[in-house]
């Protein structure tokens, strides 16, 4: 923000870039604006002054590079938000990526559910309706529930803090009774904050249900999850996975992790265990 007495100016080709502002509702970043008397109202104002003067003084096309969020509904103020910057998006002819596909962004879900497999309707039928312009939308069909390692964003959505450390290489551990393995993986860690993985893949030759896993975490406080319920006993954590994943087949892997509030410096998940069924 408050760059536009700042131009870019390039030198060579300058038609060939654009401005890729990153735009997200209370559910990430809850701004004062969301608050004031004026909103919704007050929401094209704020993105004409915030980026888009860029394309309407013809300095450089706009490319939205990711907004998204939970709620699309039209009475919670983040589904609000996401509605008017659609109509926004629609009214202006704008280029967008929606962020995100998979469900395990925390801040944001996905257009996926958090079972992997089915759509999340209302959110397409939403983003869909940018789509009018450019011919038919196929329909959405389900997904297949994926039998290898789920795609993991490698970061959280824009704005996030920048990241003081380089990801902690997975560890594993081994629950042989029923050929099952959990990997356990820091995917992100900043100065406040850290997102955390374990994925568990069944490396025998039957099915393997009833499992749990559980770990050994201080001064952290899990401020969301994906594909589980997490159950917080003292510094002692269970995790029941979600019923889609509760039997595992053969070479199948079921994803799960969190992302938490760092309250000391001792806040690394120790003693990631699966338990017995």
């Amino acid at each position: 923000g408050r760059l536009e007495n700042y131009p870019v100016r390039l030198f060579h080709s300058p038609a060939n870039w654009s401005t890729p502002p990153h735009e997200y509702g209370p559910g990430v970043v809850n701004q004062p604006w969301f608050s004031e008397p004026t909103f919704p109202e007050n929401l094209n104002q704020r993105w004409e002054i915030g980026f888009h003067y860029i394309a309407t003084e013809a300095i450089a096309p706009i490319f939205i590079g990711e907004f998204g969020g939970r709620q699309v509904d039209q009475r919670s103020r983040e589904g609000i938000w996401q509605r008017r910057l659609v109509d926004f998006i629609k009214r202006h002819d704008l280029s967008f990526s929606y962020w995100s596909w998979n469900p395990n962004s925390g801040d944001t879900g996905g257009i996926l559910l958090d079972d992997w497999q089915t759509i999340d309707s209302p959110k397409q039928d939403l983003l869909s309706s940018t789509l009018s312009n450019i011919g038919s939308v196929a329909s959405a069909t389900t997904a297949a529930l994926p039998r290898s390692n789920p795609p993991i964003p490698t970061s959280t959505p824009s704005p996030a803090p920048s990241p003081t450390s380089s990801p902690t290489p997975p560890s594993e551990i081994s629950f042989t009774n029923t050929g099952l393995r959990v990997n356990s993986l820091m995917q992100s860690d900043w100065q406040t904050g850290f997102c955390f993985s374990m994925q568990v893949v069944n490396r025998g030759t039957t099915s393997a249900g009833g499992w749990g896993l559980s770990f050994q975490m201080n001064q952290a406080e899990i401020s969301n999850s994906w594909n589980g319920t997490f159950i917080r006993q003292g510094d002692r954590y269970t995790v029941i996975p979600p019923e889609w994943g509760q039997a595992i087949q053969p070479g199948q892997t079921v994803d799960l992790g969190f992302c938490a509030t760092k309250q000391g410096a001792n806040y690394y998940p120790q003693n990631v265990m699966i338990t017995p069924p």
